[in-house]
């Protein structure tokens, strides 16, 4: 009873009990499995003399403590076991629901195999909370990965998982044309679908914006020598971190470290500008005492990078929210970054002028928790800060990059203030 009330609902227990039985030993082994599943802990842990399983036993267990499986009983039956489980559960939960999905194509360069990872997104009326359930990544064979053949996977996963696809109200892409050919098939397909067309995940259009960014002129040259140099202090074969955590340390400041950018998340190089800004005076003290070369490049055009991501970097974290439904915040946040671009620029049209005719019928009223989140805002997050010195980067030629993505990649995408309407009501826990 105790172990019952300490991990699953009634309806989930029913499960539990179909695919493992009434036994005391096989609850126990799939509770320590769930264990490892929930606090992502290697299976390989799965053993008696790991503390902290014992410990979580003794306590659902009421000091009892619990028989841990075999390796080879883990491998042969209690992971296949769990999978099927969890599976019926997520079926038992989405049976009936609208489902947005999630769809992303990618090739692994360590298994040379390309893949489809398909995610429903759904309301959970009884919790009013947003939940998500996978239904599936598939390993993309030898045949060629157009929207065909593409759209067979899709359909083999939602047939799978049992769902209907007159309950897929959207399909969220990447930019990948073949990806965006199979949603566009569904759609032509599924004439009950609500949208006839799929929509493009916004912080996905955003990275390629950043990405036009990073190609202009001179960018490039202002980022390589601070990312090498924040390399080499990180390197374990040199003693320059602990030097450089030691002369901030002489000064009474609470230590920083240096940041290093990872080129699949383009938010660590804002990071790493930022901090570079902040602690510049200890790392050139630092490269001068291990006679290295100090960062060639002016902090103004740091400052420029700066200010054109930062905005970028914002946007970014508030589309990319799990709990609530951010469609309705794309057109809001767009515009509003649009507007400080203009006025920074000193155009004299305004926003409005520059956008479609049915563009005022893009902005859906947000739900009060968007609403919230934006009242939240410093009004300042999208402002450009005053004019800095001369530099090398142009920084009237960056925001126009932006400007021109915002305006172009945004808004052709959105077409039914209705259906815009319609999902955010679906989607948003607090409606």
């Amino acid at each position: 009873k105790s172990v019952q009330q300490t991990l699953f609902s009634n309806h989930e227990w029913q499960v539990v009990q179909k695919h493992v039985g009434s036994t005391k030993r096989m609850r126990e082994e799939v509770c320590a499995v769930l264990h490892c599943c929930r606090n992502l802990t290697p299976f390989s842990d799965v053993s008696g003399e790991q503390p902290s399983l014992k410990e979580y036993s003794e306590q659902v267990n009421q000091g009892h403590c619990a028989h841990f499986p075999s390796k080879e009983r883990l491998r042969s039956f209690l992971l296949p076991t769990v999978v099927s489980y969890f599976i019926e559960i997520g079926k038992m939960r989405i049976a009936g629901v609208p489902l947005v999905l999630t769809v992303d194509g990618w090739f692994s360069k360590v298994q040379r195999k390309s893949y489809l990872g398909i995610t429903g997104h759904y309301l959970d009326s009884d919790a009013c909370e947003m939940r998500n359930f996978p239904l599936g990544i598939r390993v993309l064979g030898g045949e060629s990965h157009t929207g065909e053949n593409l759209l067979k996977c899709l359909n083999s996963a939602l047939s799978e998982r049992q769902v209907d696809p007159k309950f897929v109200v959207q399909i969220v892409t990447d930019n990948g044309g073949n990806v965006v050919r199979m949603a566009n098939l569904f759609f032509n397909a599924c004439r009950t679908s609500l949208f006839t067309s799929p929509h493009r995940c916004a912080a996905h259009t955003i990275q390629r914006i950043v990405l036009e960014i990073l190609s202009a002129p001179h960018v490039m040259d202002v980022i390589k020598p601070i990312s090498k140099a924040v390399k080499y202090i990180r390197s374990p074969e040199t003693s320059a971190l602990p030097m450089l955590l030691q002369f901030q340390e002489r000064d009474g400041l609470d230590p920083l470290t240096v940041i290093q950018s990872v080129d699949t998340r383009w938010g660590s190089l804002l990071e790493m500008l930022k901090r570079y800004i902040q602690i510049k005076t200890y790392i050139d003290e630092v490269l001068k005492k291990m006679n290295r070369p100090s960062p060639n490049v002016r902090t103004e055009d740091v400052d420029v990078l700066i200010q054109i991501l930062g905005p970028l970097e914002k946007m970014t974290t508030m589309l990319s929210g799990e709990s609530y439904s951010s469609l309705g915040m794309i057109c809001i946040l767009a515009k509003r970054h649009l507007s400080r671009i203009m006025k920074d620029m000193e155009e004299d049209e305004s926003v409005e002028d520059i956008l479609p005719p049915e563009s005022s019928s893009f902005e859906v009223s947000p739900s009060e928790e968007i609403q919230h989140i934006l009242r939240t805002l410093n009004p300042h997050d999208f402002e450009m800060t005053d004019k800095v010195p001369s530099c090398s980067l142009d920084k009237v030629a960056l925001q126009r990059i932006v400007f021109s993505g915002l305006k172009n990649r945004f808004f052709r995408f959105l077409k039914d203030r209705d259906v815009l309407a319609l999902t955010n009501i679906l989607l948003t826990p607090t409606l």
